[in-house]
């Protein structure tokens, strides 16, 4: 686990990064409700994450369905290349493809989920800073002693390797798949008027919203 100070951070490693935000899930905990649009404290959670995310890299795209919401932000919208809801693993695998096609001086991919509306705008600067310090070749988020895969740092260079253990070994959980990587695990730090805010917290479920609205709210 490395906690970074942000004076370890500054140099342009960040240009070197194309962000994307993962939007393709089928929600079946919110009843199967188009997550990216759910409201908290009147802006849609794609907002929410295009707000946070585009100013943390060179480029950013959007995986999930393409649709006119997804449009409006004159933003790459890429689908799955594997088809039947391979889960957030795909989504970052059809990432790397367009990142390797469309930005052929990126070195990394940063990957961010729709639902966790509050994660860090200095994730990428950490993680950067993370993968330096520990001498690892990706980076996945760390807060209140729980790791969150889903918000990581992947090397382009891993796309062949990702794509067969996706394809040929039916691996389907993004926790899995760090396992077997050199990794660094960058700590985020709770916040709030009683640190009581997990920067990752993922809106599943109704109950997960209103308890959202509660944190915006009071901090």
């Amino acid at each position: 686990m490395v906690d970074i100070l942000m004076s370890e951070i500054k140099d342009n490693s960040q240009d070197q990064v194309v962000g994307a935000i993962l939007a393709g899930g089928r929600s079946l905990r919110m009843g199967g409700q188009d997550k990216s649009q759910l409201l908290l404290g009147g802006v849609s959670l794609i907002n929410r994450a295009v707000a946070s995310a585009q100013p943390q890299v060179l480029k950013l795209i959007i995986n999930g369905p393409s649709n006119k919401e997804f449009s409006k932000f004159g933003l790459p919208v890429v689908e799955d290349s594997i088809p039947g809801f391979a889960g957030p693993l795909a989504g970052a695998l059809a990432a790397m493809q367009w990142t390797l096609e469309n930005a052929p001086n990126a070195r990394w991919l940063a990957t961010f989920a729709i639902d966790a509306p509050f994660f860090p705008n200095d994730m990428v600067e950490k993680m950067i800073a993370g993968i330096k310090i520990e001498n690892a070749e990706t980076a996945i988020a760390r807060s209140a002693a729980r790791d969150h895969p889903v918000f990581a740092l992947w090397p382009l260079s891993a796309k062949d390797e990702l794509a067969a253990a996706i394809e040929n070994d039916g691996l389907r959980r993004v926790g899995q798949w760090f396992e077997s990587q050199n990794v660094a695990r960058v700590d985020f730090s709770t916040f709030g008027p009683a640190n009581e805010i997990d920067p990752f917290l993922n809106i599943n479920t109704a109950d997960d919203l209103a308890l959202a609205e509660n944190m915006l709210k009071t901090s």
